[in-house]
């Protein structure tokens, strides 16, 4: 007789990981770019810094704390993510737009955008 793995309780849905919708790296810096989607508020953006260095061993390992020296660095990483996003809503709006005017003037020839809609932050 075969045993069920969950021992009865119903199954949880499959959990997707969550993975970066963008990374800008220079360097040991690191900008990580999270899409984040509620119902309610729509889709935001955000971001998480850390550093990378070698320990004692020479394991690559990951800090959030930084110093002196990196906050140029951080700051131009920031910079270009800030960038990203931006673009991301640039051509949200574009293919909303381009998607408006194609159903209200089809004479202009315009077809819908390059990004889904329902994708859109």
């Amino acid at each position: 007789m075969a045993t069920r793995a969950n021992a009865g309780r119903p199954s949880q849905p499959a959990r997707q990981e969550n993975k970066p919708a963008h990374e800008v790296r220079l360097g040991r810096i690191r900008c990580t770019v999270w899409r984040n989607e509620h119902e309610k508020t729509g889709t935001w953006y955000s971001m998480t810094l850390s550093r990378s260095y070698k320990d004692d061993k020479g394991q690559w390992k990951s800090a959030t704390s930084f110093g002196r020296d990196d906050l140029l660095v951080i700051g131009e990483v920031c910079r270009r993510a800030l960038w990203w996003i931006q673009e991301q809503y640039f051509y949200c709006a574009t293919s909303h737009s381009r998607r408006f005017l194609a159903g209200r003037l089809p004479g202009l020839g315009l077809r819908g955008g390059n990004v889904p809609v329902a994708g859109c932050p």
